[in-house]
């Protein structure tokens, strides 16, 4: 990569940067110093207060201290997807040069891809979705004792599971007397993704912070009912 980047990085006008805490992020933006070429750095919701505190927060810190702050300064523009998230970002009082929001847009789905599929395989019609990440910060160790409450319906949970999260969630189903309405199903796209939020009766967003909230566009575009933690994402 650092060659790669020698050989290209000055033969473009701007950089545009993705991400927050990874190496290639500050690898590509240090060679934009090097060679004088602007960067813009999109955040994706990783500069957020609560999410630092929540987990490993002093690597967290020392990583912003060491790299990402001088990343975030020479930055020509730190790109946000919501207000919502650019306010979390200046709550951590890092200077930067300038602030843009630019919200994600969703495509609708084509006639195509609504297949009728997805839900044919529960053991009840009726099921409430969760799709994304399977990750600490979706709020997941919430919904779960939730469904305790919810007789009527199972709980499909869709997403990959990039921290091994979803041991820890099964014992919690378990643990909540749900584990047999509580399915999951690793992560899907395209057509089978649009299925299963036409089919589901609503979906249920319950994240401590979202950057944006893609998934809530997705499902309103097909007509799905959407349940979401207020201040937990940012979309409408």
């Amino acid at each position: 990569m650092h060659r790669a980047l020698r050989l290209n990085v000055p033969k473009f006008d701007v950089l545009h940067l993705h991400s927050i805490f990874l190496w290639p992020t500050t690898a590509a933006a240090v060679s934009a110093r090097m060679h004088r070429k602007p960067y813009v750095l999109t955040t994706h919701g990783m500069l957020v207060p609560d999410l630092i505190w929540r987990k490993n927060w002093m690597a967290k810190m020392a990583w912003i201290s060491l790299f990402e702050r001088r990343n975030i300064e020479n930055a020509e523009a730190i790109h946000f997807t919501s207000q919502h998230e650019e306010k979390e970002f200046r709550a951590l009082r890092l200077k930067h040069r300038r602030a843009v929001v630019i919200p994600n847009i969703v495509d609708p789905p084509h006639a195509d891809d609504l297949i009728k599929s997805g839900g044919n395989w529960l053991p009840n019609s009726r099921f409430i979705l969760f799709l994304g990440r399977v990750s600490q910060e979706k709020g997941l160790d919430r919904l779960i004792p939730a469904m305790a409450a919810v007789r009527d319906a199972d709980l499909v949970i869709v997403g990959n599971d990039e921290e091994e999260y979803q041991r820890s969630l099964k014992g919690l189903a378990f643990r909540e007397g749900v584990a047999d309405r509580v399915h999951f199903l690793g992560p899907v796209h395209g057509p089978e993704k649009w299925s299963w939020l036409r089919a589901a009766a609503m979906l249920v967003l319950p994240s401590y912070s979202e950057n944006f909230g893609m998934v809530v566009l997705e499902a309103m575009a097909v007509g799905c009912p959407v349940v979401g933690h207020a201040g937990g994402w940012a979309t409408c």
